[in-house]
Order: structure tokens, then sequence, then C-alpha cells
């Protein structure tokens, strides 16, 4: 007996899903940070910060709940990381959540529709020196591992990924998306956020990074 046509394409429709299903990745899950405890900075009264990041909050947790909000927006997740006391990173977020950016609708992609963001902090400040953040790293190396060949050149850094898909991860330094002012550079953020979009969607390969300059070279070499 012949099968009906709607059962025929009902069941072509499953095969479809199950193959995409195959082809993607887990969810999202938390990296296994070994330290739970808070940084040594977040005893400190009147520490210099610049940037604010929730280093001193359960960082698992507000990737966590970040990962969950967006997957259940149908989202994008894009993950600043960066580090207290970084005047660049305090830059970008004069910058990033603005009408420029992220309000931003005369594009290829409603930035405001397509991402969400978290912040999350790898470096603070205690008794003045330099104090990396156990929980922040811990994420940073989880995300970096997803990515092909992404070099991280210092702070602010972004990555973006999609919470139903932990096979891939899109990452962007920001060192050449500064201007002379000392501020980002919009349309460039709102074309890295396109090429994330463009990859993690569409399969579309990004444009590689420019090579950094010196300075940026020399920063990465001092702070790690």
């Amino acid at each position: 007996m012949p099968v009906m046509p709607w059962i025929g394409a009902a069941l072509a429709q499953l095969m479809m899903l199950v193959v995409a299903s195959a082809c993607a990745g887990a969810a999202w899950e938390l990296p296994q940070a070994g330290a739970q405890a808070l940084p040594a900075g977040c005893a400190e009264t009147g520490a210099r910060v610049v940037a604010k990041y929730p280093v001193c909050e359960d960082q698992q947790r507000v990737f966590g709940s970040a990962v969950a909000g967006a997957k259940a927006a149908g989202k994008l997740l894009i993950i600043e990381f960066g580090a207290t006391w970084c005047p660049q990173c305090a830059a970008l977020d004069r910058t990033l959540p603005g009408p420029e950016v992220m309000g931003f609708q005369g594009g290829p992609v409603d930035n405001a529709k397509t991402f969400d963001v978290v912040k999350i902090g790898t470096s603070t400040l205690a008794n003045g020196k330099l104090t990396p953040v156990p929980q922040g790293e811990a994420i940073l190396a989880h995300v970096l591992a997803k990515a092909k060949d992404a070099e991280w050149h210092g702070w602010p850094f972004l990555a973006v990924i999609d919470p139903g898909n932990d096979a891939i991860a899109f990452t962007r330094n920001t060192n050449d998306l500064m201007r002379d002012a000392g501020s980002h550079d919009p349309a460039m953020l709102r074309e890295a956020l396109v090429n994330a979009h463009d990859f993690l969607r569409l399969g579309k390969a990004p444009p590689a990074e420019p090579r950094p300059g010196l300075l940026s070279r020399v920063y990465h070499w001092i702070f790690g």
C-alpha cells in the first residue's frame, strides 16, 4: 500500500530534524571550575575599579543564567570578558550597550533581537596587585576550547555562542576596534556581531583578525 503524501512529507521533515540535531553540538553547560571561592580583592575596600564585572558574585551562576535566558529567547549570547581595573573595558561599556551597537536597527541583523550580553571578569585588584578570578578564567578557557584557532590578546575580549550548540564559538579581540580618542568604533563592533551571527547561524567563516600590533603584544605579555 503506498504511503500517503502527507505521511511521506512528515517523515522527510522528521529525518531532516534528526540529521540537524545530530550535526549540532549539545547545549552549553557550565565549565568545571575547581575554585569556587571569591577572589581576594572582594575583601578589599577602596579597590580601584574602573570597569564593572561581577567578580564578587558566583560567575558560574551568572554565566549559567545568561545561557539559559538566551536559549529560552532564541538568542545568541555575547560574553564580554574583562578586568575591573581595565580602562578599555570601561570604554567598551560606554559603547556596546548603547543605541549605536546593541540598539542599532539599520543593519542586516537586529542586534537587540538577536543577542543577549553577559559580563564575566577574569582579573581584579587585591592589595594593589593584579589578581586572577578563577571562575572567570575557567569560563574563558571553556569558551576558547570551542573556538578554533582563537587567540586572546587582552581585555576586553568578546565571545559569542549559540546556547543550543556547544560545538563552536565565535571570538573577537577588540584592540583594533579602538578609536584614537580611546573609545570603540560602533560600526566595527556592529560588523563583528554580524560576523558572529553569520558564523553561528549560517555557517559562514568569519574574516581573519588583523595581527596585533607591538603594543598589543607587549600588553598581552605583561598581563597574561
